[in-house]
């Protein structure tokens, strides 16, 4: 039997709940369906979220230093978000996972070395069991290379030149340079000054001493001026040996050690014709190859091997002082 009453609160509330369900599409997600930007994991490890987007990947066949494995400029699409170390890991970090540390160079902020790509993968499995998810991994080669460059598209991501500022940069080289060239000159004339006038003593000695100091000085700025040297341990100032993560510059996404301190692993195997074939989207390497790819030089390096388009490789049980890495992490659980 019909009851109008019943109907009439039926009715009522069907209306309610569709209003409801209306308004919270309205809604912005909660905080924690929301991405968050950075994220500290359970061994220390910072990340920092890298945005999708879309870069020219590799180098000019005419720029300057450019190999052939780094040609042709291709335009490259990162499709999806993902999570990126802000440091390589460190030898605190790797013991905590696998309960010994190889390192060469040893400090607990240092980053770890002597790792293998095969022992990085052992790394990963242990820390995802660890934390009951999948989501961690090595970055593809275009990840790394997309997130080193951080929107920029000269060769380091400061500038194209490693001992001068990226355009647009304060040039405190130059200032370095004039002071040096005044202090020199002032040199001299101290020194003609000694020399012409020994019956000043003390007084002639205090110039000389004066104008070597500044000359020294100008020297000092001029080298803290050298832009590569803000960014990175390479092998013009590292002393032949690794340094604590995070001491140098970060790039504009706020990475540190992009450039040296040590080559890391990459997912991708090496292949030194694959950028004139592989895909516009979320390259992946060859499906096979004999060995993994290397980013960002090391320690022991020069300039030119530290570039944002500079590849290495090795084989996946290779170890070396110099090789490290800095783990991806995907968005989805």
């Amino acid at each position: 039997m019909f009851d109008p009453t019943r109907f009439q609160r039926q009715l009522a509330h069907g209306v309610l709940l569709a209003v409801f369900a209306t308004f919270a599409t309205l809604l912005p997600l909660s905080a924690s369906a929301q991405t968050d930007k950075t994220f500290t994991n359970s061994i220390g490890t910072e990340f920092i979220l890298i945005p999708a987007g879309s870069f020219t990947m590799g180098a000019d066949k005419n720029a300057e230093k450019a190999s052939d494995d780094e040609t042709p400029l291709h335009l490259v699409s990162i499709s999806q978000a993902f999570y990126l170390g802000k440091y390589p890991v460190t030898q605190e970090q790797w013991e905590a996972v696998m309960g010994s540390n190889p390192s060469q160079f040893k400090g607990r902020n240092n980053p770890v070395e002597e790792v293998s790509w095969d022992d990085v993968q052992t790394f990963i499995q242990r820390l995802n069991a660890k934390e009951g998810t999948k989501k961690y991994r090595l970055p593809t080669e275009a990840e790394w290379e997309y997130a080193a460059r951080a929107g920029t598209k000269s060769a380091y991501s400061f500038g194209d030149d490693a001992e001068k500022p990226g355009d647009g940069a304060e040039k405190p080289g130059d200032d370095a340079k004039q002071l040096g060239g005044d202090a020199e000159q002032s040199g001299d004339d101290a020194a003609q000054l000694r020399d012409g006038a020994e019956q000043l003593g003390d007084g002639a000695e205090q110039l000389k001493d004066d104008a070597e100091q500044l000359k020294d000085g100008a020297e000092q700025l001029k080298d803290d001026a050298e832009q590569l040297g803000a960014y990175a341990w390479y092998y013009d100032n590292s002393v032949r040996q690794t340094h604590p993560v995070g001491q140098k510059k970060p790039n504009p996404w706020g990475l540190y050690d992009m450039h040296g301190n040590v080559w890391e692993w990459v997912n991708d195997w090496y292949d030194k014709s694959y950028y004139s074939r592989s895909p516009s989207t979320d390259p992946a390497g060859p499906a096979s190859g004999q060995r993994r790819v290397l980013r960002g030089g090391s320690w022991n390096l020069h300039a030119e091997h530290l570039r944002s388009a500079n590849r290495g490789s090795g084989t996946p049980g290779l170890r070396y002082d110099g090789f490290g890495f800095r783990l991806a992490c995907s968005t989805g659980q």
